[in-house]
């Protein structure tokens, strides 16, 4: 498989910023804490083989910072905004809501049952006035990341269990339409067909030739085929710093997927223990310990149409843990699955061992913080499972850096899974849901994060 288009995403000046609060702590970071998203800038770059719309309506290769914002606040205010295509503009914009009663084909007002046997006039949200830039400026001020968590990257709760939604503000939520664009043409192939038709490209005069097909399954990585007009693409999340063009076989630079944040030294109130790199690190009340914000951060991207229809639990839902590389070594390992699972095959603990250890008050962070807190040392009935990863959930729903690495050789992603799937034969787009927070139970989640946490998520098509 070959790469035929990259979408990047980029989220930069990602301030997350200290806001005072009155509370008691009871373990190492407050339970109340507060960040705020002072600024971002958005990006969302497309390609060959699909484009892009916040409004499924207009499409294009490329969405502004402005878009995602309008996209941001349909989902954090939907009873307030909504993105309507305006013709004369030729885009989508963000128009304040109205209600009306709903009509029928004929004009006539659709009545509905009050629920005490009274029929009453249906009523719909519709677009009024379009938003002003300011007021767009200041309605962004009230999304502010606050700890949350979730099993499944798309259910979001508080530290106390209550639901969290994207009307709340306390992460960030936007939808975009994806769309194939139907293309014929040449590709690289992706599998060995006896007898079937292959192709050289001749660089210099810009032509296939046919070639002589290959002999068994061992030789057919440099040859081309010719795609008829519907033509599939899995999307990845890239980790990887260059592109293959799969029809000139040059490799282009690009920015891989990247988390960064500033450096926050924090002293902490209670002891800690948990799980960092390969070691099981503890630290002690009033030491200073460095803290990366983006270690906390987490991005899960919703398949919608996958997920509706999801015959397994977790289907259509990706989950990321995108820590600072530039600073995993101060990576606390809390809700760190890599660290966790590295530690354990290092140390050739058993699966049965493992999941004894995660559930090990004296190794795991986030259960530090719950036997601080609660004074417990056997969580055996706790509460707490109903709010965390279980031990099982975890390796299969978190993916890391490392898993986002293609295989060289041959250009998969051993380990990395598909987002959607599109085909030029497809009616209608696909809808998909990023969601950005601050996960809770991170060991790396202060209260006071602060300074800038720097996005870069970078997207991959390969042609299937």
């Amino acid at each position: 498989m070959k790469f035929f288009r990259k979408i990047v995403i980029g989220i930069s000046a990602v301030a997350f910023t200290t806001v005072a609060l009155t509370s008691t702590t009871y373990a190492w970071f407050k339970i109340n804490s507060r960040a705020s998203v002072t600024g971002m800038n958005f990006k969302l770059t497309g390609g060959l083989g699909f484009n892009v719309s916040v409004d499924g309506v207009n499409y294009s290769n490329d969405l502004t910072k402005d878009q995602i914002e309008m996209a941001m606040l349909a989902k954090y205010a939907p009873d307030r905004f909504i993105i309507h295509y305006n013709e004369e503009e030729g885009k989508g914009m963000l128009y304040s809501t109205k209600t009306v009663e709903a009509k029928d084909d004929l004009g006539n007002t659709i009545l509905i049952d009050d629920g005490n046997g009274n029929q009453i006039p249906k009523t719909v949200l519709t677009y009024d006035e379009p938003v002003s830039p300011n007021d767009i400026a200041t309605a962004l001020q009230n999304i502010q990341l606050m700890p949350v968590t979730t099993v499944d990257g798309v259910n979001m709760t508080d530290l106390f269990d209550a639901k969290a939604t994207a009307t709340s503000g306390r992460f960030v939520e936007f939808d975009v339409y994806f769309k194939t664009v139907s293309q014929t043409g040449y590709r690289k192939a992706t599998e060995y067909v006896e007898d079937g038709e292959y192709f050289d490209y001749d660089a210099v005069n810009n032509v296939y030739v046919t070639t002589t097909t290959p002999t068994n399954s061992n030789n057919y990585f440099d040859k081309y085929v010719y795609k008829g007009a519907e033509l599939k693409y899995d999307i990845y999340l890239n980790g990887d710093d260059n592109w293959i063009d799969p029809t000139t076989g040059r490799a282009t630079s690009v920015s891989p997927t990247s988390f960064k944040s500033a450096t926050l030294p924090v002293a902490l109130s209670a002891p800690m223990n948990t799980i960092s790199g390969l070691d099981r690190v503890t630290k002690i009340k009033g030491e200073t310990i460095n803290v990366h914000g983006a270690n906390a951060l987490r991005l899960s991207v919703t398949d919608n149409k996958v997920y509706e229809n999801a015959i397994n639990e977790g289907d259509g839902v990706v989950v990321y843990e995108l820590n600072d590389y530039d600073n995993s070594s101060s990576n606390l390992g809390s809700y760190a699955t890599k660290d966790f699972l590295d530690y354990c095959n290092s140390n050739n603990i058993t699966p049965t061992d493992q999941e004894k250890l995660w559930n090990d008050y004296t190794c795991n962070a986030s259960y530090t913080y719950y036997s601080n807190l609660k004074g417990a040392t056997s969580l055996e009935n706790s509460s707490l499972f109903s709010k965390m990863y279980s031990y099982s959930g975890i390796p299969s729903k978190c993916l890391h850096y490392s898993d986002l690495l293609r295989d060289d050789s041959q250009g998969n992603y051993p380990n990395n899974k598909v987002i959607t799937t599109l085909s030029s034969n497809d009616v209608n787009p696909t809808l998909l849901t990023f969601r950005i927070w601050l996960e809770g139970w991170d060991a790396d989640c202060f209260d006071g994060i602060s300074g800038n946490i720097q996005a870069l998520l970078s997207f991959v098509a390969v042609a299937n």
